[in-house]
C-alpha cells in the first residue's frame, strides 16, 4: 500500500524542529505572529493539532450541548472535535450536486454555528451565514485560494488551519486558529 503523504524532513529542518523545544515560548509567539500576518488576521493561536484546536475553540467560546452544522463531506476529525467538545455535528449535503460540500447559507438553516469547509482549493461563501451564526472557517485545503478577492482564512469569524502531513502546509503535525475577534 502507498502512503497517502510522506514528508521529506532533511536532517537539517530536524534540528531546527527540535532546537523549538528550547526556545518555546518564544519561538511559538514568533510563528503565531507570522501566521495572523500571513493568513491577513490580526490573531493567532498554536495549538498540537488541528483537531484540538477547534475542540478548544468550542471550550473557550462556551459551546456546549448544541448542534454544529458542517459538510458531509470533511475531514473526519472536524466531526470528532466536535463531538469531543461535548456538541452534536448536523451533516449536511449540498443542495447543488455540482459542489464537495453545501454553502454557508445551507449550513446555517440547520444550526447556529457551522464549520464551512473548503475543499481542494475551492473557496465558498464563509461568511454569508446570518447575524446570529458563528461561522468557523475550515480553510486547511485552501491556502494560497481566495474568492471575491478574499482570501481563504479571512472570511469566517475564526479561521482553522491544520498543519498535519496531509495537507498543504505541513509542519509534520499542529494547528492554528486565527481570527480578527479577541
Amino acid at each position: 500500500m502507498y502512503p497517502i503523504a510522506r514528508p521529506h524532513l532533511p536532517v537539517k529542518r530536524l534540528v531546527s524542529l527540535l532546537q523549538f523545544w528550547l526556545y518555546k515560548k518564544k519561538t511559538i509567539k514568533t510563528f503565531e505572529g507570522a501566521a495572523a500576518s500571513f493568513f491577513k488576521r490580526k490573531y493567532a493561536v498554536s495549538y498540537s493539532s488541528g483537531r484540538v484546536a477547534l475542540q478548544q475553540l468550542f471550550e473557550a467560546l462556551g459551546i456546549t450541548g448544541k448542534n454544529i452544522a458542517v459538510p458531509s463531506y470533511t475531514c473526519i476529525v472536524v466531526p470528532y472535535a466536535i463531538e469531543l467538545a461535548g456538541n452534536t455535528p448536523v451533516f449536511v449535503e449540498p443542495q447543488d450536486i455540482h459542489r464537495f460540500v453545501p454553502t454557508t447559507a445551507e449550513l446555517a438553516q440547520h444550526a447556529d454555528v457551522v464549520v464551512q469547509t473548503h475543499m481542494f482549493g475551492r473557496v465558498l461563501d464563509a461568511g454569508v451565514g446570518g447575524a446570529n451564526t458563528l461561522v468557523i472557517e475550515d480553510a486547511c485545503l485552501a491556502v494560497g485560494s481566495s474568492i471575491g478577492g478574499k482570501p481563504a482564512g479571512t472570511l469566517g469569524d475564526v479561521s482553522l488551519f491544520s498543519f498535519n502531513k496531509s495537507k498543504q502546509l505541513s509542519c509534520v503535525g499542529g494547528g492554528i486558529l486565527v481570527t480578527d475577534d479577541e
